[in-house]
């Protein structure tokens, strides 16, 4: 508790922003009733006496309860939303991992999901010797709120240069695209038994303040002392507990000279008690001025929970904003049972496993080598510069400017036991290439970039090349059902390292004069675990050097190495190639009936409604003479008049005039009041004859004729 005071002081007084509002939360058990308070970074003496009487331990804690500090943690956050419309809050919640121990999991799992969106939660947990296994349940709940979780080491030399690390990373606003905070320096140093000196390079860059401090673990009999008289003792704070430290702050302004290179030399008296060490140097970027040669570094993993046998993960690093030139990306990871962090190389050479596409700023590596169930945490540098020179990580660098970054990217959890088996396969081999072809002897010679025995770490074993007249036969799923034929090799007695270019020449069988060939290999490693089947390429045998074309984009890797990464071998043979043909002219034919199809659709369709409207016709037509059928009595009994007058119609009123001569002018007198005579007789004419004065009609004294009545037409009878 003393070491994580006088770290939280040291960073709050010298790197974090002065606008910041930062609120203290602390817990212990049930009875803790201690309340939240503000603390002031402008004044450094009130926040060393803040930290100095709150974070402490004032009695013995058996039972500690996380989820009262969430709880306190939540509510301090829905307050701060409500006072303030600025960026969201984020909660830092550090703990002994222990706690999780005989904590409620659905209580935990309940605070956090509570926080309102847009809140940024990250639990940093101290490892210890009683820690038992975190929940996946709370990393995925720790995830969806934007955080990480961090692991301390239990050695409190590492724990406090790792706490720093860790703080620079997350103490951000959440709309800055650069950091603010840049580790340019990390080292732990294992095992001193004589003087060093601990020195690095300071980037060209507008930078406004440093700091620098050394942790050393102190021993009975030992002495360590600081060569350089401005690495003094940092504050009361930082000599508070058993370690030694010293650490220098530095205020960049016009009045002081600026150096790239700075030096901390140690001297350490021969004793038979090595000692441990960590430093770490911070930078803090001036709030209003970009620098130009700055760059921005991003990571993130594949995965955050690993389960067994799928214990991989992928490191992925993105650097953007930088001026033209290579970089040297490296990656450590530091885990329950790894004495010392991993470091590892991360590529851009577009090998396609995991790297996709070369040069494209994106670097990635497989990490395997894990040690034990736990959470491991994963921080990366870049530096531009090759690889070839001493890292970021080594003890001496090379002695030039060059801008350089670090940077806790994020964590990952180990749930299973590691097996002692060997369960990895190789990765798989994705720019298998040719490089040129002999038809005289017909040999061919293959390129690719070498995979390793787990996954793209170590090397393989040996190869195993396909090839086939068929390409369908070096699918996967057939690999297992036909048996492959194998290209022999004598000249590659075994596979390179991870990430070395393989180039090897194979002979081909005499089948015919022009042959045709389909090539693609897997890489085993020493336990019999086989990689992925390759990408496939097409070789022809037997075709002359003008009808052949071989196109092929390379790409110069930042460790000198030359790879495939888009590798487009083209074939073209003197004979037709009917194949393209028939595909046309199936196409051809599938389209012409699928047109028919269409047009026969259409016109059934066209008949149905067709059918429908003369079925309507013939309904209106006989609802239209309906008015007839009163007068089929009178047709049944002059079945003559009607044969001879097809076209007549006979109203009773009208029965005696139709028999009356046609000079005859008068009208039947009895007709019945009642009954009019609106019809007359009709017979078909030639209407371009007709004349208007051929109706053999008189005016009657029938109130029901209408004196002047039109013309009558056949249509007004129902009869077209």
């Amino acid at each position: 508790m003393t070491q994580v005071r006088s770290t939280l002081y040291e960073f709050l007084s010298n790197m974090a922003p002065e606008y910041s509002k930062v609120t203290l939360v602390t817990f212990s058990d049930e009875q803790d009733q201690s309340k939240p308070f503000d603390l002031d970074l402008k004044n450094s003496t009130k926040l060393y006496r803040a930290l100095e009487d709150n974070v402490r331990t004032a009695r013995k804690i058996n039972n500690v309860c996380l989820s009262c500090g969430l709880r306190k943690a939540l509510n301090v956050s829905m307050k701060a939303i409500q006072d303030s419309s600025s960026s969201m809050p984020i909660i830092i919640v550090i703990a002994w991992k222990s706690a999780m121990d005989d904590e409620n999991l659905s209580g935990v799992l309940e605070n956090i999901k509570n926080h309102p969106k847009g809140t940024t939660l990250h639990l940093i947990l101290v490892e210890d010797t009683t820690a038992d296994d975190i929940s996946t349940d709370i990393i995925q709940a720790v995830r969806s709120l934007g955080g990480l979780i961090y692991s301390l080491p239990e050695e409190l030399v590492f724990r406090a240069s790792k706490l720093l690390e860790i703080l620079s990373a997350i103490v951000k606003d959440p709309l800055q695209i650069e950091d603010r905070i840049v580790v340019v320096h990390k080292k732990n140093y294992r095992n001193i038994s004589k003087s060093f000196v601990d020195s690095f390079i300071i980037p060209p860059g507008d930078f406004s303040k440093m700091l620098y401090i050394m942790f050393c673990s102190l021993k009975d009999n030992s002495i360590l002392r600081s060569i350089n008289s401005k690495c003094t003792s940092l504050s009361d704070a930082s000599n508070s507990d058993s370690t030694f430290k010293c650490g220098d702050i530095w205020v960049f302004d016009d009045k002081k000279e600026s150096k790239s290179k700075w030096e901390y030399p140690f001297a350490y008296l021969e004793s038979s008690n090595p000692l441990h060490c960590s430093s770490i140097a911070l930078l803090l970027t001036s709030p209003s001025v970009s620098s130009t040669n700055s760059f921005t570094l991003k990571g993130w993993l594949s995965e955050y929970v690993v389960k067994i046998p799928q214990n991989a993960v992928i490191i992925y690093v993105e650097i953007t904003g930088s001026p033209k030139g290579k970089f040297c990306v490296m990656a450590q990871i530091s885990g329950p049972g790894l004495e010392s962090p991993v470091s590892l190389q991360l590529r851009d050479n577009g090998n396609g496993d995991p790297d996709t596409k070369a040069g494209d700023g994106i670097y990635s590596r497989y990490f395997t080598k894990f040690s034990g169930k736990g959470i491991y945490t994963v921080s990366v540098s870049a530096e531009m510069s090759d690889c070839d020179v001493n890292s970021f990580f080594a003890e001496n660098l090379k002695q030039e400017n060059k801008l350089v970054q670090n940077k806790t990217i994020g964590f990952f959890y180990v749930s299973d036991t590691i097996p002692e088996l060997d369960m990895l396969p190789p990765n798989r081999v994705a720019d298998l290439s040719v490089e040129w072809i002999n038809h005289e002897n017909r040999t061919a010679e293959l390129k690719w970039t070498a995979p390793g025995g787990d996954y793209d770490s170590g090397k393989a074993k040996e190869y195993e090349v396909y090839y086939t007249k068929d390409w369908k036969d070096l699918q996967g799923s057939m690999l297992s059902k036909i048996q492959p034929n194998l290209l022999n090799f004598s000249e590659m007695k075994s596979p390179k390292s991870s990430g070395q270019l393989e180039r090897v020449t194979f002979h081909f069988p005499v089948q015919k004069q022009r042959s045709i060939f389909y090539v693609a290999l897997t890489a085993v490693d020493i336990s019999g675990n086989k990689g992925q089947l390759s990408n496939m390429v097409q070789i022809a045998i037997g075709v002359e050097k003008s009808l052949m074309k071989n196109i092929t984009n390379f790409n110069i890797t930042g460790d000198g190495t030359e790879t495939s990464t888009e590798g487009i071998h083209k074939i073209i043979l003197k004979d037709e190639d009917f194949s393209r043909c028939y595909i046309i002219l199936g196409g051809a034919i599938g389209i012409l009936l699928l047109i028919i199809i269409i047009n026969i659709i259409i016109c059934l369709a066209c008949l149905r409604k067709y059918k429908k409207r003369w079925e309507e016709l013939q309904n209106n037509s006989q609802q239209s003479a309906s008015p007839l059928k009163s007068n089929s009595n009178l047709r049944e009994k002059n079945p003559e008049d009607t044969s001879t007058h097809p076209h007549s119609y006979t109203n009773p009123i009208m029965e005696e005039y139709s028999n009356i001569p046609s000079d005859s002018k008068r009208i039947r007198e009895t007709a019945s009041f009642h009954e009019p005579a609106t019809y007359a007789l009709v017979e078909k004419k030639d209407r371009r004859k007709e004349r208007r004065d051929d109706y053999p009609l008189r005016r009657v004294d029938n109130i029901n004729i209408r004196p002047d009545y039109p013309r009558h037409r056949e249509s007004d009878l129902g009869l077209v």
